[in-house]
């Protein structure tokens, strides 16, 4: 399994973030052990609405209490209502929206350091919450 693991320590507790690749099958082979919430990160595609779901209903079967979805890549408020839509009729929780950030892709793209811009500002927002 290929995952990335960051370790954080926030107001005395201790926050692990593991970034696994796209789909469910990382589930039943441990990851989900000892985990208080899962976050999944949905991109406006049709697949991504289905892996969310499939994986809510895993989280739902190991009883793990929080679960929810944050919303990537939004580049206009049609596409935002649409899959504000899709997510709401699975049942899945929304605990925030990241627009698409044209800088961060460039960025990305030609591997430069990721600067301040709108997507980061939109995460700190979630964060907060």
């Amino acid at each position: 399994m290929s995952k990335v693991t960051r370790d954080f320590v926030v107001g005395g507790n201790v926050i692990t973030l593991i970034d696994v690749e796209a789909g469910i099958e990382h589930y039943g082979r441990g990851i989900e052990k000892n985990v208080d919430m899962v976050i999944v990160v949905v991109d406006p595609t049709f697949e991504s609405f289905l892996i969310a779901q499939k994986v809510a209903i895993l989280c739902h079967g190991m009883e793990i209490k929080y679960y929810g979805v944050i919303i990537n890549k939004i580049s206009t408020n049609v596409m935002k209502l649409y899959v504000e839509q899709e997510l709401f009729e699975r049942g899945l929780n929304i605990y925030g929206l990241i627009k698409y950030d044209k800088e961060l892709f460039e960025d990305g793209l030609v591997g430069a350091s990721i600067k301040a811009g709108i997507a980061i500002e939109e995460v700190k927002k979630i964060v907060s919450n």
